[in-house]
Parts: C-alpha cells; structure tokens; sequence
C-alpha cells in the first residue's frame, strides 16, 4: 500500500534536518552547520530556506 505524502528520512537526512534546525534557531553558526554536514556556507543557507519553506522535506534530495 503506498500513502501519498509520507515521507521516510534516512538517517543522514535526519542528522541533516536536526543540524539545520541548530542553524535556524541560533544554536550553530552557518559555519559550523557546513562543517558539521560537510558542505558549503551557502548550501546551508539554501537548506535552511527549503525547510522553512517546506518543512522537514526541504531536507530532501530534489529527485525523490
């Protein structure tokens, strides 16, 4: 049976979502967020955005 509009996170998407949701509320600067997740500044600025956009979804690959 498939629901439409659940969504499973892998495990590194939820280390993604949680290090994001530090970024968002002041916890981490955007430079220790990218160096948590291993990725640039400006991509964790991007992150941050879709997730605020869209929830725990912005933290998904755009294929899926």
């Amino acid at each position: 049976m498939v629901y439409q509009g659940a969504v499973t996170l892998s495990k590194e998407e939820q280390v993604r979502y949680s290090v994001i949701e530090k970024f968002r509320t002041g916890e981490y600067t955007r430079e220790e967020a990218a160096l948590k997740l291993g990725i640039g500044e400006r991509q964790v600025s991007r992150i941050a955005k879709k997730v605020r956009e869209q929830g725990f979804k912005g933290v998904l690959h755009g294929n899926k």
